[in-house]
């Protein structure tokens, strides 16, 4: 893979080189990628890995074993790859191409990380390339996200827990859509609290942890 973008991100003490076909990590990559180094536990699914940010500070975490990073494209496959050899990850990890969880085929994790693409978008507005996959939430921002809400719970482990962020501008029928988004999840009658927060003028950015209505799981 040719890094066409010098840019080099650093964060929690990891040194990520980034590539233009990449999504550039920002405030919603180091706020899921903090949650993950706090919270991620067992075996972890980075689901739209990117740079790998989110898995590799997972992999901080003396409670993880073990890094799946996922992505639908190639190249923050190739470049997460990269990321955690570079940054010598040394916890088991693998990666597979795969949209949500279709090439799955029925695997287990104790914690599952997601930032997903969350930005309304028009036809207009999309990017050419694979890029346009980290960023297309569809007209209401919720396309990718509605999906992953609808089977995310079929890939957690008994106990296991998601760690989603979350924007308010993902929202239709005039609800913020990080109520929306916690809605979904308590009527699978999952436990959620917010890990995370940033706000700006124009949304607000929250991390959403959820597992299922046990103590254990927090």
């Amino acid at each position: 893979m040719t890094f066409s973008n010098p840019e080099i991100i650093e964060f929690s003490g990891l040194r990520l080189r980034t590539a233009a076909s990449v999504y550039v990590p920002h405030e919603d990559s180091f706020l899921l990628a903090e949650a993950a180094r706090v919270h991620a536990k067992g075996r972890i699914l980075d689901l739209g890995c990117g740079t790998g940010i989110a898995g590799l500070a997972a992999s901080q975490n003396s409670a993880v074993t073990e890094i799946v990073f996922a992505d639908v494209n190639p190249d923050p496959l190739k470049l997460a790859e990269v990321n955690a050899k570079e940054n010598d990850l040394k916890k088991k990890y693998s990666f597979v191409q795969t949209d949500l969880f279709a090439a799955l085929n029925g695997q287990k994790f104790d914690t599952i990380c997601f930032n997903p693409p969350y930005l309304p978008t028009e036809k207009a507005e999309k990017i050419e390339g694979h890029e346009n996959a980290a960023y297309d939430g569809g007209s209401d921002g919720r396309k990718v996200l509605d999906r992953f809400l609808k089977d995310f719970d079929r890939f957690l482990a008994a106990k296991g827990q998601l760690l989603l962020l979350n924007s308010s501008v993902s929202a239709k029928d005039g609800i913020s859509g990080n109520e929306q988004t916690r809605r979904k999840l308590e009527k699978k009658k999952f436990k959620v609290e917010e890990v995370g927060k940033q706000g700006f003028f124009f949304e607000q950015l929250v991390i959403f942890r959820a597992g299922v209505n046990v103590v254990e799981v927090f």
